[in-house]
Parts: C-alpha cells; sequence; structure tokens
C-alpha cells in the first residue's frame, strides 16, 4: 500500500486578506482568515514580534546643557509647522517638540513625545551662595567660615576686609557679648568682654556691616546678578549669632529668566511659551 507523505494545511485558518499599513509608529498587519469560528480579523503588531528590527515607538528626549547646542541642533533638525518650545523657569528648562498638536482641528492625535530639551545647569556658585545666606544664626566660628567660603562672591567689600572681618569674628568667639547693639548708618557693632584668667581681661566692640551684596549666576549659562543681604546679629546668654538674610530676590531671577529666554526665542526663531 502506498502512503501519501504530502502535508495537508486544511487545518490551519487561510488568509483571506492581509494588508501592510505603516503607521506613525511601527507597522502593523490588518488580516482577515477563515478560522474554525468562521471570519476572524486579526491585527499583528510586528513591531511587538520583532522589536529589533524597528525603531522604538517613542524616541528618547535629546537633551542639552547650554543655549549653543541647543541653538545647533535646532538648526540640524529644524521644527516644522507644528514644533514647538515651551520654558519651565521653576525647573530650569526649555523643551522643543517637535510632533506637537496641529492647528488643524481636524488632524489626528499625536503623542508629542518627539522632543529636545535643554536643561540648564546650576552654577556653583549659586549652591554657596544659599549655604551662606540661608536666613539662619549661626554661630562666630561657623559664620566666619562661611564668609570665607563665599568671599568671592561679595562685591560690596574689599577681599582684605572680609577676611580681617572673619577672623575679627572667630576671635571674639570666647568673648561675653552685650545684649545691646549699636547700630550707626554704614555698619552695626556689639560691645564684648573677655576676661583672661586673674589678669584684667580685655573689652571692645566687634563692628559688623549692616549688608553684604553677593554677584552670582543662577545657572551656568546665565548672567549674574546682584543680591543684597542684611547682616543680623543676635546676643543669646552673652554669645553671639549671625547670620545673613536676603532682601527679596525672585523678581530679579523672573526677569532675567524672561530676558534670557527672548534672547533664546530670537535666536532659534520660534515663539517660547511659558509653562509651569
Amino acid at each position: 500500500m502506498a502512503y501519501d507523505n504530502t502535508p495537508s494545511f486544511d487545518h490551519l485558518p487561510i488568509p483571506l486578506t492581509s494588508d501592510l499599513v505603516k503607521t506613525e509608529h511601527g507597522q502593523v498587519v490588518f488580516t482577515a482568515v477563515n478560522g474554525a469560528g468562521g471570519l476572524e480579523t486579526k491585527v499583528v503588531d510586528l513591531v511587538d514580534g520583532a522589536p529589533g528590527a524597528f525603531a522604538p515607538r517613542t524616541p528618547d528626549v535629546r537633551t542639552v546643557i547650554d543655549r549653543d547646542s541647543f541653538g545647533r541642533e535646532l538648526r540640524r533638525r529644524g521644527l516644522d509647522s507644528d514644533g514647538t518650545v515651551w520654558a519651565s523657569r521653576a525647573k530650569g528648562r526649555v523643551t522643543a517638540v517637535y510632533n506637537d498638536l496641529s492647528t488643524d482641528l481636524d488632524d489626528a492625535y499625536t503623542r508629542r513625545d518627539d522632543r529636545l530639551m535643554l536643561q540648564f545647569v546650576t552654577d556653583p556658585d549659586w549652591s554657596t551662595f544659599g549655604n551662606v545666606a540661608d536666613g539662619q544664626y549661626h554661630g562666630q566660628e561657623e559664620f566666619g567660615d562661611l564668609l570665607d567660603d563665599a568671599g568671592h562672591l561679595i562685591i560690596s567689600h574689599q577681599a582684605a576686609d572680609l577676611v580681617e572681618l572673619a577672623d575679627s569674628i572667630r576671635a571674639t568667639s570666647s568673648g561675653h557679648f552685650e545684649s545691646r547693639i549699636q547700630r550707626s548708618t554704614g555698619s552695626q557693632s556689639v560691645g564684648w568682654s573677655e576676661s583672661v584668667e586673674a589678669r584684667a581681661g580685655a573689652a571692645g566692640d566687634l563692628e559688623v556691616p549692616k549688608v553684604v551684596v553677593f554677584r552670582v549666576a543662577r545657572f551656568e549659562d546665565f548672567p549674574t546678578v546682584d543680591l543684597v543681604c542684611q547682616v543680623r546679629l543676635r546676643v543669646k546668654g552673652g554669645q553671639l549669632l549671625l547670620g545673613l538674610f536676603p532682601r527679596p530676590y525672585e523678581h530679579l531671577l523672573r526677569e532675567q529668566w524672561q530676558t534670557v529666554i527672548g534672547e533664546l526665542g530670537a535666536e532659534i526663531g520660534r515663539d517660547i511659551y511659558a509653562t509651569a
């Protein structure tokens, strides 16, 4: 008896139609097959089936950290009519969205995921300023050290005067201070006395400026701004406490941000929208 070894595929679904559709985020096959339960429609996602053969559906956000790189990348790969640019002052960030929503309300919705981001980097001196002008009272030795650390940012006093002031503050740290603080036009002083064993000891006035002006930049790619801090004194239990308390400066940073973003918009030839 002769046997027929020819394989049979009669039990498998028979494709009736098969259409390859290329979408914005990959390729999908729409297939209608004759299955056991009748006509069946299936969608085959080729990206899920072979992810290594296709580009990812969601592109990575490209991030640069200076204005020059942001402008050069936008010149290399420019925005079309649907592209937009957004700026967040709170986050120090500017984002160009290539596939933003179309101005035509009948157009399809987009994911808004093709983005170029400019992330401004915090200037290290800004952190130094924040540590010094923290609105808190400090002991004399600690306050003297803080003045040393931020001396290069202070423009209201000569460097030599600041060193002398810091040394004077630390040198009188073992003294007993009076609770009465004298304030003149440009400085303030507090009386102190120190007894040394059986000797008469020493006494005098420690003079401290009323205000100190810092020149510092918020971000590395930004111009500097002058910030005024009040020097406050407090005598507690004969010990002197000092602190730097900044005067309101948020309006200065806001004006500076608006200036920089306006310049950036002119450089790239785009309106930049403010966002949170």
